[in-house]
This record gives structure tokens, C-alpha cells and sequence, in this order.
């Protein structure tokens, strides 16, 4: 007998058995419930999670180093630059001790020079005119346009009596050529006479003068504070001479005078001998 359209698909699907299989032995239910199939789903979804991990960790492991070696970059940089920041320094430092110290060196080798050199720049002694009155500011490049050296000679021969003045000690210019640095502390200074004749040079600052005898010298001091010239002094506790007394000027004696041998001569004198007494 022919089925009717109507009884095709009317009929009521069959409840499954709890072993999952249908009432009428077709498959059914929920392939999910199957105890090895959730294993299988289990472990997939383990290994997912655990390759994520994996490159988690790897990739952490690839930003360290790369971080590592960024710092170690940055290090190696850091060092170069300090070190060239260093050589900077010492290449400044180097080139101002050395410009500091350049009028110093200067200085040493003019004073080796000074036993032979004589000119009329500002190296050795600056050689003075044969007489009359030289008047020079060492304050200024007051040697034929250069600073003066710290030594002043005459010509072997002066034609006359020659007075030199030196003013401004105290600031005194100093270095080659004209530079206009001036000096601090004390200076020393030397004045030679090479003239043989008579006492025809002297020196003064101004307010006291010095007369050098023919072919010798003296040694003066300048400090910065006064524009002073200081000569040796003439004052001494004691004096011994052991051989003849012989001035050229006066003689102040404020203890008393003691001849032990030989004569008192003032036959060459015309003038007094004077005490509080009277005169003799």
C-alpha cells in the first residue's frame, strides 16, 4: 500500500536511548558527551594554550636581548663620549696652563740671556743712551715700542752724566712684544754700568736715587703695591773693614768708631771736623 504525502514526515522523531543510540537503532544525542571526544577537545585546546606560551616566552626572550644590547649600545656610546668629553678637558686645560705659564718660560730664557744679549727690543738689557736723563714707564711699551725687560746697561762710553728714571714698577708689562699683561708680586731688577771712567749713571724711581759705580751693578726690587724702587740697603749693625775706608760722599756712624790699626787721614779734605764739642 502507497504511503500519502501526508503520513511523510508526520512522524514523531524516537527519544534516544541513554546509550545514545536511538529507540529505532539510527544514531542520535550529542556527539559531544562522547568521553573521547572530549579528551581529544581537552588536549587541543591544552596545546593551543601551550604554543601561545611558548611564543610568549620567545618573544619575551628575543625583546630582553634586543633590550640588552640596546643598553649595552647605549653604554659603549656613553663611554666614548665621556672619553672625548675628557680629552676635551684636558686639551683645554693643557692650552691654558700653557698660555699661563708661556710669559714664565719667556722670562727664564731672557734671564739666561741676560749675560749676553743687548739690544734695544725687550729681550736681555735694553741698552740706555749715552747721557742725559732717560725717563722710561714700564708700565707701557716704553722700550722702542715693546714692554721692557728687567735689565738696564750703558754703553761702554758715556759722553756724560746719565740719570735713568723708572716709573710705574708696580704694574710693570711684561711678555714678547707689547702684550699688555702686567706682572704681580715682587720684581727684580738690574741696572749695569760699563762705562770705566767715573760715577756717571745712576737710577732712581722718583724719589730716591742710587749711583753705580763704573763697571758694576745693582740689584733692585719692585713689589705691586708701590712703585718703589728698593735698593741694597746702606744701614748695618756692624762693619768691619779690613782694609782702607774709602768714601765718596758722607759717612753717618751712629755707635762709635774704633781705628786698631794704622792712620785716620783727612789730608785730602778741606773741609771741618765737627763734633758737639765744636769744630777741630
Amino acid at each position: 500500500m502507497a504511503l500519502r504525502p501526508a503520513d511523510v514526515g508526520s512522524r514523531e522523531p524516537r527519544s534516544p536511548r541513554p546509550d545514545g543510540q536511538a529507540v529505532d537503532g539510527l544514531p542520535g544525542g550529542d556527539p559531544m558527551k562522547s568521553p573521547q571526544k572530549m579528551r581529544l577537545a581537552v588536549i587541543s585546546v591544552g596545546a593551543m594554550i601551550m604554543s601561545m606560551f611558548v611564543l610568549m616566552a620567545m618573544a619575551m626572550a628575543h625583546m630582553h636581548s634586543s633590550i640588552g644590547r640596546l643598553q649595552q649600545a647605549l653604554e659603549a656610546r656613553g663611554a666614548a663620549a665621556d672619553a672625548q668629553t675628557a680629552w676635551v678637558e684636558r686639551r683645554l686645560r693643557s692650552k691654558v696652563n700653557a698660555s699661563a705659564e708661556s710669559g714664565l718660560e719667556h722670562e727664564s730664557a731672557q734671564a739666561r740671556r741676560l749675560i749676553y744679549t743687548v739690544g734695544s727690543s725687550n729681550t736681555g738689557c735694553f741698552l740706555l743712551d749715552t747721557s742725559g736723563s732717560q725717563a722710561i714707564d714700564v708700565s707701557t711699551a716704553g722700550c722702542n715700542g715693546f714692554n721692557c725687560p728687567a735689565c738696564f746697561i750703558t754703553e761702554p762710553s758715556l759722553t756724560a752724566a746719565l740719570t735713568l728714571q723708572i716709573s710705574s714698577c708696580s704694574t710693570h708689562r711684561w711678555g714678547i712684544g707689547s702684550s699688555a699683561t702686567s706682572r704681580s708680586g715682587v720684581w727684580e731688577y738690574t741696572f749695569i754700568n760699563r762705562h770705566a771712567g767715573s760715577d756717571l749713571f745712576r737710577v732712581t724711581d722718583g724719589t730716591d736715587t742710587w749711583t753705580i759705580p763704573p763697571q758694576s751693578h745693582v740689584v733692585a726690587y719692585c713689589s705691586d703695591d708701590s712703585d718703589k724702587l728698593m735698593f741694597p740697603t746702606t744701614s748695618y749693625p756692624t762693619l768691619a773693614v779690613s782694609g782702607a775706608l774709602s768714601t765718596s760722599g758722607g759717612l753717618t756712624v751712629g755707635g762709635g768708631i774704633t781705628l786698631s790699626s794704622g792712620d785716620f787721614d783727612a789730608s785730602g779734605s778741606t773741609g771741618a771736623f765737627t763734633t758737639s764739642s765744636g769744630t777741630v
